[in-house]
């Protein structure tokens, strides 16, 4: 799992802003919470996907639920189903994405089914 850096600090490779993956949040839980004086009702989104429609982000329903990324042309075409990777938050998705990180482990996801460094560990591997 990435970590995050804080909004405003740069990030490891010294850049000081990324513009984050743009998104469109698709599943939401509506929640009752005590908010001081009375319940009040608020909505928390629990999927999203890049306006793109190339990368998917989902979790349970259930707080503490790490966020799933999904390349969803690999999902429909069922060369990949399981995650790309898992993140901590949905801006760390995002941001994920945006730093090709995604891309790169997809790529080693794809070499991983298809046998390509059977031969030795890949330590970038998720599977490996």
């Amino acid at each position: 799992m990435s970590t995050l850096p804080a909004k405003g600090s740069p990030d490891v490779m010294g850049t000081t802003s990324v513009t984050l993956a743009p998104i469109i949040k698709t599943q939401f839980a509506r929640r009752i919470i005590h908010g001081g004086r009375g319940l009040t009702e608020r909505k928390e989104c629990w999927g999203a996907e890049t306006t793109d429609g190339v990368w998917s982000f989902d979790r349970e329903d259930s707080p503490g639920t790490p966020w799933l990324v999904y390349h969803q042309p690999s999902v429909k075409d069922g060369s990949l189903t399981t995650p790309v990777s898992l993140q901590g938050s949905l801006r760390a998705c995002r941001w994920y994405v945006a730093m090709g990180w995604a891309e790169a482990d997809l790529e080693r996801l794809l070499a991983h089914e298809q046998g390509e460094h059977a031969g030795e560990r890949d330590p970038r591997c998720v599977k490996c």
